[in-house]
């Protein structure tokens, strides 16, 4: 025989998940749709420029393949918002068929019944926070080299990069850099390497110079690194005003920038997990990295923390059908955070907030007053 209480959560439990699947199918087939025919005109000027590479069949493979690898970022983005459509749809569903009503005048309480969508949210939060760190950042090169390839930009040089730092500590200055698997060509490379002896004021300043740079992997030698067009070394002294300048064909060793370096220096952050942030913030500290790191934890929790700030205005409705009037204060209650929550991330970026404050302190306030509400529902 199963215990009543076992039989309530299996209930609730298959409502709130079949409603949280049915979110995420309507959601990414919405998204599908308005993202195809608003890349129609891409993927037709993509084929007119390279009909022999792009042909129908090779765009067909080309869309499938950016949609699934795009599919994982939309429902990042989109997380926090599933659990609360799905839990509403939930308490919908109970009170349309007065089994909420039942359930409450059988001596349990609306936290009682409620409780597995509140777990169920919490485990959903765990796996957001799983798919960020571990899936997103294996996409995310994949991801944008499909978005260009989809554009007809995959033969385009990325330009307006950022000063890009190897894993030795030198610092690269690049005016475009072409990803081609086939090419991967640097034009205008500058490495700057910048040393102050441990005796004596004298500075050091190394650089490397070259109009282009090529990468090569030499399977037979086994070595790999950027040969120069052009290239020179150049040694600057400060103290003596004293310039050396020599040619020099190839920058190779352990530790060199990477092609993927160079491409995942334009990735956004969302896509690099919490190691490669401290990582970049270690080669350059930055407060707006410190700030991301933090809300690498506060985005998967807001699954339940936008659970806890609707939920209370529908749990209200449960001795009358729901209206448009709790559903109306739960999204503008969720509005609010977001406001909120982006007034501090802007005031973190500009240096007024720390980025731990920035980070949480929305999520904190917000999460009392969703327990004040919460806290105030008849059960």
């Amino acid at each position: 025989m199963i215990p009543l209480d076992a039989g309530l959560d299996r209930y609730v439990r298959r409502i709130f998940l079949g409603a949280l699947i049915g979110c995420v199918v309507i959601f990414m087939s919405l998204w599908i749709v308005g993202d195809f025919f608003g890349k129609m005109d891409d993927i037709l000027e993509a084929m007119q420029e390279d009909p022999d590479t792009n042909t129908f069949s090779t765009m067909v493979v080309l869309v499938a393949r950016y949609f699934l690898a795009n599919i994982p970022f939309f429902l990042h983005n989109t997380a926090p918002f599933i659990p609360l459509i799905a839990g509403m749809y939930t308490l919908s569903r109970l009170l349309r068929a007065n089994e909420l009503m039942a359930m409450v005048t059988a001596g349990q309480s609306l936290f009682r019944v409620l409780r597995p969508v509140f777990t169920w949210t919490g485990l959903f939060a765990v796996l957001v926070f799983l798919q960020q760190e571990l899936v997103l950042p294996g996409l995310a090169l994949d991801q944008k080299h499909l978005s260009r390839r989809i554009r007809g930009k995959s033969t385009r040089e990325l330009t307006n990069l950022p000063i890009i730092s190897d894993r030795i500590g030198n610092r690269y200055i690049l005016d475009r850099y072409d990803p081609h698997p086939r090419r991967q060509t640097i034009t205008r490379l500058t490495m700057v390497e910048t040393e102050t002896p441990d005796i004596g004021p004298l500075v050091l300043k190394r650089k490397v110079v070259a109009p282009t740079a090529r990468f090569i992997r030499s399977t037979r030698e086994r070595k790999k690194g950027w040969v120069l067009g052009k290239g020179s070394f150049e040694e600057f002294y400060n103290e003596t005003g004293l310039l050396i300048q020599r040619p020099i064909t190839m920058l190779s060793g352990s530790g060199l920038l990477r092609p993927r370096d160079i491409e995942h220096a334009t990735l956004e952050k969302p896509a690099m997990n919490i190691s490669q942030l401290r990582r970049e913030n270690r080669s350059h500290p930055d407060p707006t990295l410190v700030q991301d790191i933090h809300r690498h934890f506060t985005h998967p929790l807001k699954c339940l923390l936008l659970l806890l700030l609707g939920m209370p205005f529908l749990m209200r409705a449960y001795l009358r059908q729901m209206g448009l009037g709790p559903i109306l204060k739960c999204l503008v209650s969720c509005m609010l955070f977001y406001i909120f929550d982006f007034l501090c991330m802007d005031l973190g970026n500009r240096g007024h907030f720390g980025p731990a404050v920035a980070a949480w302190f929305p999520f904190v306030l917000f999460s009392a007053v969703g327990a004040v509400l919460l806290d105030k529902v008849r059960t």
